[in-house]
């Protein structure tokens, strides 16, 4: 019995086996409900626990131009959840009656304002464009989801009063319509979490009465004023150009969601654009279908291979040396059709004292030892 007969026995043997039992690979091929078929590019971890969460439901809207804080398209959806805010029209932010709240389906008119008492989850609140939103006093929010500004914020009241607003979120959207403006020369605005970040698309604006008291906070830091205060210290203007804080970004895949199917290679590649303060560390992280995280390591390149059909969240973390910002990516996957391959390999045939041979004989997609593919056929040959 030579080799090449060995191997040719062992192709069919190969055939036969993936005849009698086309899902050999031990793949899960039913999709996961409510899958989501577009993705919205939060900036904070708690979105990936709201994406599996069987409470959010999806909402499309038209997608948008956006600018990943420099020239990067991206296309959105909004994820509404129960709770959260959205402007009927122009008015003071503590006046409820301007606001109006999602209820799993439907709008119903809001009893409290955005942020006066603690919600779980927090929810997002949306200015939306044409709406000019006013905070004329002090304000402390409890902690809200994203902020979106398509109209305008205003804050302040236009005096030389210091004017303080404290809004506890993780992102503020200031969308390519949206424009938030500090109306007097003692405005401060504090993001107090840590990992908080200003994103600003294209055509949005910063703007106020431009003194060195009209300032950004995040946490402690002061992150901007309107005309700069020093080398630490960035004017609107700079934070307009650079398009808000530095923001992370998955550049391949480069469409989103990205479609595969089990067991094909998904290759990432992450950076990001704005301003970051060195040193700067990465961090990957994939989310499956059953909610399980695994890490992918802490460089500008990763990669995973999923094994499940359905949908799975894939996390780019970038930290400098004062913030944290966060790119997620969804990718589809589908049922594996690659037809598996055989590759005959050198091989060695013992007999035992019985005279029976021990063979082994192929591997299959590679001589993957995971569910994607037998690592090694064993073959008794009498």
């Amino acid at each position: 019995m030579n080799k090449s007969y060995l191997c040719k026995s062992a192709f069919i043997l190969l055939a036969l086996c993936f005849s009698w039992n086309l899902h050999a690979r031990s793949i899960n091929t039913t999709p996961t409900p409510s899958s989501p078929l577009h993705t919205i590019q939060y900036k904070v971890v708690s979105f990936f626990a709201e994406l599996f969460s069987i409470e959010k439901t999806l909402e499309e809207v038209d997608s948008i131009e956006s600018s990943d804080l420099m020239t990067a398209t991206a296309s959105a959806v909004l994820l509404l959840a129960t709770g959260d805010y959205r402007s009927i029209g122009s008015g003071n932010w503590d006046d409820p009656t301007v606001w109006e709240v999602y209820n799993g389906s439907t709008w119903d008119p809001a009893i409290n304002y955005p942020g006066e008492i603690t919600e779980t989850p927090a929810p997002e609140v949306t200015i939306q464009a044409g709406h000019t939103i006013s905070v004329l006093i002090d304000l402390s929010t409890q902690a809200i989801g994203e902020l979106i500004i398509n109209g305008t914020l205003i804050l302040g009241n236009g005096t030389s009063t210091q004017q303080l607003t404290t809004i506890t979120t993780d992102l503020i959207t200031i969308g390519s319509t949206g424009t938030l403006t500090f109306d007097g020369n003692k405005v401060r605005l504090t993001l107090p979490n840590s990992n908080a970040a200003i994103l600003i698309q294209t055509g949005g604006t910063v703007n106020g009465d431009c003194t060195n008291n009209d300032e950004i906070y995040i946490d402690t830091t002061k992150y901007a004023t309107c005309v700069g205060s020093g080398s630490t210290t960035y004017s609107f203007g700079d934070l307009i150009a650079a398009g808000g804080t530095f923001n992370a970004e998955i550049t391949i895949p480069a469409s989103d969601p990205y479609p595969t199917e089990a067991c094909s290679l998904v290759s990432l590649t992450g950076g990001y654009t704005g301003t970051a303060t060195t040193p700067v560390t990465y961090s990957w992280e994939v989310t499956d279908p059953s909610s399980s995280t695994t890490s992918l390591g802490t460089s500008t390149t990763a990669s995973f291979t999923p094994t499940t059909v359905g949908t799975y969240l894939v996390s780019f973390e970038v930290t400098d040396a004062n913030y944290t910002n966060v790119e997620t990516l969804v990718v589809n996957v589908g049922v594996d059709v690659t037809p598996p391959t055989a590759v005959c390999q050198d091989i060695t045939v013992q007999l035992d004292t019985n005279g029976n041979a021990s063979i082994t004989a192929a591997q299959v997609d590679g001589g993957s030892s995971d569910a994607c593919g037998i690592q090694a056929l064993a073959i008794d040959v009498n």
